[in-house]
């Protein structure tokens, strides 16, 4: 059986506990065309590679399709795959992304989804609460595991059919709204990073003001939503209130 995640953190954090080889599919397919794995002249790649990371864009096409070559490995074997998820844009999207490229096996899914809520047992007046499942604690994982179910074929069908609407529609942006995966303008996230502008009596003029804007938004707002996004909506209001004072 292999391990798969939609997480690169996660996919550390399982390996290191688990000892168990993983596939590391980190799509980010709550944002952008949705098409993209078939177009390394996607925009979108120049946009993560410019806000997020030190990789370029041909690097991080090259590491999806290597991690997309070991899927499609795996699935020519026959071999089991255990697919962990979680309540994020990012997990259900990728879920639903596996259930349409699995439509026509018959390979066997175990899934193992991890809540993003729960009690603090050791400390009941704690709520834990995740943004990512990139942030779970290792210790937990062996907990999560007697809560693995099969993932039938029927309701692989039905999450294929709704990534199918949601690859037609194609969006700019999509978020996870009391468990409905809905497609949204890019500008929805922009609100948060206004009311920590208002908040903060900052304004994104210089890099470690803007840093600091980010990783104010990612922790008043822990919903799942990369930084290097909100970097990037960040310059464009920046951009846009210079246009409006001239």
């Amino acid at each position: 059986m292999i391990d798969l995640t939609f997480n690169d953190d996660f996919a550390d954090t399982l390996h290191q506990k688990l000892k168990v080889p993983v596939i590391s599919l980190q799509l980010d397919l709550q944002i952008g065309n949705l098409h993209r794995l078939r177009s390394p002249l996607d925009p979108f790649w120049q946009l993560k590679a410019k806000y997020e990371t030190n990789a370029t864009s041909a690097q991080l096409v090259a590491t999806i399709h290597q991690q997309l070559a070991r899927l499609r490995k795996t699935t020519d074997a026959g071999e089991a795959l255990r697919v962990w998820w979680s309540d994020t844009a990012d997990d259900v999207l990728g879920l639903m992304w596996l259930c349409n490229r699995l439509a026509d096996t018959q390979l066997p899914v175990v899934q193992v989804k991890v809540p993003l809520t729960e009690p603090n047992y050791q400390n009941r007046d704690v709520l834990m609460q995740f943004a990512t499942l990139g942030e779970i604690d290792p210790s937990m994982l062996s907990g999560y595991l007697e809560g693995a179910l099969p993932l039938s074929h029927s309701i692989q069908q039905t999450y294929s059919y709704r990534w199918r609407a949601l690859a037609s529609d194609n969006a700019p942006l999509r978020v996870n709204l009391n468990g409905h995966v809905v497609s949204v303008p890019e500008t929805f996230y922009d609100g948060a990073l206004q009311q920590v502008m208002l908040k903060t009596r900052l304004t994104p003029v210089s890099f470690a003001k803007r840093r600091r804007i980010v990783g104010e938004t990612l922790s008043t707002y822990p919903i799942g939503v990369p930084g290097w996004w909100y970097a990037y909506r960040l310059d464009f209001l920046n951009d846009y209130s210079k246009i409006k004072r001239h």
